[in-house]
């Protein structure tokens, strides 16, 4: 309908020109016509064209971050320089004085989820959809941890960064899986938002949030490319 209105004046204007007085005007009310239907092809040319640059710009995004992220990430690793822990030494970590301190702790985040979190180089904080919050950090060569509800004070919040500990983004010089790979550690934490925590998994003074479908955040103790002690996590399944 619209088309048909502009059409309508077009030939009403053209008709008033060819009558009157100033035949020009109709020559250059045409040619400015056809140059304005030319703009508007370009127009309409040039949002096409930006449309597919963006759609080019938006898959190489997404396939960079595909190369980026090692698919072993989802898996085991395949090699180990560790050998398989005996029953008896996973007995003795399990039921350890330090797996029976994270007692309290794992009851306040089962079952909760993830909604946001905060990273430092020496730990990291989730929050949780209940309006709580639980802090896991590193202290000397032991995960430490913090919880509790509401509003988090800033002596908890200061313990996840620490200028005793360094930056092991880049690599470790740990014999680990994934050692020589980068570590970026909010993209890692961020995989667990919207996730629910169904526990903790537990090892030698070390624990990690766990949750379905044995997804964790692994949580390593390590040293970066200068020897300093340092954090390594990786959103990882074992």
């Amino acid at each position: 309908m619209k088309q048909l209105e502009e059409t309508q004046l077009w030939n009403k204007t053209q008709h008033q020109l060819r009558s009157s007085k100033f035949p020009l005007l109709h020559k250059y009310f045409y040619v400015g016509r056809k140059l304005w239907t030319v703009l508007n092809y370009i127009l309409s040319s040039m949002k096409i064209i930006l449309l597919f640059l963006c759609l080019i710009v938006f898959f190489f995004i997404s396939y960079s971050q595909k190369k980026k992220t090692n698919p072993l990430h989802k898996i085991k690793p395949l090699t180990s320089i560790e050998s398989p822990l005996p029953d008896d030494i996973i007995d003795k970590l399990v039921n350890s004085d330090y797996a029976k301190s994270l007692s309290s702790l794992k009851a306040h985040v089962e079952g909760h989820k993830v909604i946001n979190s905060t990273i430092g180089n020496a730990g990291f904080i989730l929050y949780l959809d209940n309006n709580s919050w639980a802090l896991a950090y590193r202290i000397d060569n032991k995960i430490s941890s913090e919880f509790g509800s509401g509003s988090i004070a800033e002596e908890s919040i200061n313990k996840i960064n620490s200028s005793k500990l360094g930056n092991a983004s880049v690599m470790s010089i740990d014999n680990s899986p994934y050692a020589k790979e980068r570590n970026i550690l909010i993209d890692e934490v961020r995989k667990s938002h919207g996730k629910i925590i169904e526990g903790l998994s537990t090892g030698d003074n070390t624990f990690n949030f766990a949750f379905k479908n044995g997804m964790e955040l692994d949580f390593q103790l390590c040293n970066d490319k200068n020897n300093t002690p340092s954090i390594r996590v990786y959103w990882e399944q074992w």
